[in-house]
């Protein structure tokens, strides 16, 4: 074989009329992208380019046997590490090679054995993959993130959620269906009690409850038997419920460690409040009175009702077992921010943070440029991408800069709760941290779980200020990896941030701490691994 010799091969036709190559393990990786009707594909030293693909093409895992010496039968036969995993599946089948056909691959440069055949395929469908993410905007771009890389992988993308990150569903390339208007969204954003660390879960299971129904039937107009998978979110039920009447395959995406439940570790529901050596039969009492008289009286009798409706059975003490997919689970967040327990569910896989943030905007503003570029890195703050209510979070910011003259970036997307701002701070209704969080000296924050994964990939330390949902956990877990302090939302005033904040920039092992957890986020791609996990449900 020479320089620029195309070696002709092609797969049975007539069983498998279209076949688009997706990858190969080991030491000859074969990646595919689809992309509208054309196909471009890499194999080590080879290069396929510009295939034209007619209708609906398929995925397909191949393991390719390479004949070192063609002259023998009884050649020295190399295989690759996929072949032992391929005969486990159960759509592993042989598939004849024919010496004609469409798929020519040219030898672009280097070495190439004399002889390539390929043996087994495993075919899938492209798929639907319908996203149904539930919250704000840290709930939702990191299924906008995990749907922008299955779209690069050929599949049809829906992004089912509330009409506020249609913009941001829609500039990544995907479907977007809305569950709540963009005024309906607002109007539960200035409810005061969301922000209430007892009272905001009740709200939020409320609405929850409110929405099973219609967004079932919005769902049911999306779904194509056969071709879907379903995303779900934490709190996305409609999406457990159709799983459960349709048999669709599904899983359920969880974003942050402390929705799983266990008999060993336990999640903080109180900043530092760490009940994992209490006895056992207190922690399942605990358990159980949270249930009883906190969660499930939230939103079991509207889901039980409808359920009814539905011929399925009754559920209750629905954050135990039932919001896991018995299918697949999928945490998004690494096994050292969340050890995962003995108990937790079996089906559960841990691929890391996401760390997507709408970060595609081309470039900073102008005047954001003009004012980190004019001094020392600012103290970056925000209280959350739905907070309307942080009026006290932002006065208590300005006093810690002045008191540390440090200067300050505010980022909100609501105005009516800032004070007037002295020169040493800027204000900006929304930056992708990933961008702005390199050149701050810190991050102060609600300890919501996509802007502290942010603040860990950017190397910086971190303040906290947890109100309710995971953030106590959250920012527990922070500060046990010494990279963050936290402070109670009732004693979150200038004088206490200003002196967590001193207490973390004076101190080196802080710095290395920071420094650590960023190198260790970033040896993983979050992303491709969950939507490799996805795949393998279609």
């Amino acid at each position: 074989m020479h320089e620029g010799e195309s070696v002709p091969l092609a797969v049975a036709k007539e069983r498998h009329p279209q076949l688009v190559v997706r990858h190969l393990g080991n030491q000859m990786r074969l990646i595919a992208k689809f992309d509208t009707a054309r196909l471009q594909i890499g194999v080590g030293h080879l290069d396929i380019v510009d295939l034209e693909v007619q209708d609906r093409a398929r995925m397909v895992e191949f393991l390719v046997r390479r004949n070192l010496d063609h002259q023998s039968n009884s050649a020295t036969i190399e295989e690759c590490q996929t072949g032992r995993d391929l005969e486990e599946k159960a759509h592993s089948e042989l598939v004849a090679i024919e010496r004609d056909g469409p798929f020519e691959i040219p030898h672009g440069r280097g070495n190439l054995p004399d002889r390539v055949e390929l043996r087994h395929v495993i075919h899938f469908t492209l798929m639907r993959f319908i996203l149904t993410p539930v919250g704000s905007a840290g709930d939702v771009h990191p299924f906008v993130g995990i749907g922008r890389a299955l779209k690069s992988r050929g599949h049809e993308v829906i992004v089912f959620t509330a009409g506020p990150f249609r913009e941001v569903a829609q500039k990544a390339g995907l479907i977007f269906e809305e569950t709540v208007s963009v005024e309906e969204f607002d109007t539960l954003s200035k409810h005061p009690d969301l922000w209430h660390p007892l009272r905001g879960m009740r709200f939020v299971l409320g609405a929850v409850g409110a929405g099973l129904r219609p967004a079932y039937e919005r769902l049911k107009g999306l779904h194509v038997p056969g071709r879907t998978v379903l995303v779900g979110h934490s709190l996305s039920f409609f999406t457990r419920v159709f799983e459960e009447i349709h048999r669709v395959p599904a899983a359920t995406i969880h974003l942050a460690p402390s929705i799983f439940r266990s008999d060993h570790a336990q999640p903080a529901y109180a900043p530092g409040h760490d009940g994992s050596n209490w006895p056992r039969w207190l922690k399942r009492s605990l358990w159980w009175s949270i249930d009883r008289f906190m969660l499930d009286p939230c939103v079991v009798p509207a889901l039980n009702e409808w359920r009814r409706e539905l011929g399925l059975a009754p559920v209750k003490r629905v954050f135990s077992e039932w919001i896991h997919s018995p299918q697949r689970v999928i945490g998004l967040f690494p096994d050292w921010f969340g050890n995962p327990q003995p108990d937790w569910p079996t089906a559960a896989r841990f691929t890391g943070f996401p760390l997507f943030d709408d970060s595609d905007q081309p470039s900073l503003p102008q005047s954001l440029t003009r004012f980190l570029d004019d001094g020392a890195p600012p103290l970056l703050f925000t209280p959350g991408s739905a907070n309307q209510s942080a009026a006290r979070f932002f006065r208590a910011a300005l006093a810690a800069s002045e008191k540390l003259e440090r200067r300050a970036l505010l980022l909100t997307r609501y105005n009516g709760h800032l004070p007037a701002l002295p020169r040493t701070a800027h204000h900006e209704a929304f930056v992708p941290l990933s961008h702005v969080l390199p050149r701050c000296a810190a991050l102060v924050s609600h300890a919501g779980i996509g802007t502290l994964a942010q603040g860990l990939a950017a190397g910086v330390p971190q303040v906290t200020m947890p109100m309710g949902f995971d953030q106590p956990d959250n920012a527990t877990r922070l500060q046990r990896l010494g990279v963050a302090r936290w402070v109670l939302p009732s004693e979150f005033d200038g004088d206490q941030v200003a002196s967590a904040l001193g207490s973390l920039l004076d101190d080196s092992q802080t710095a290395t701490n920071c420094r650590r957890c960023s190198e260790r986020i970033r040896s993983r791609n979050a992303i491709e691994e969950t939507c490799d996990l996805l795949e393998q449900l279609a």
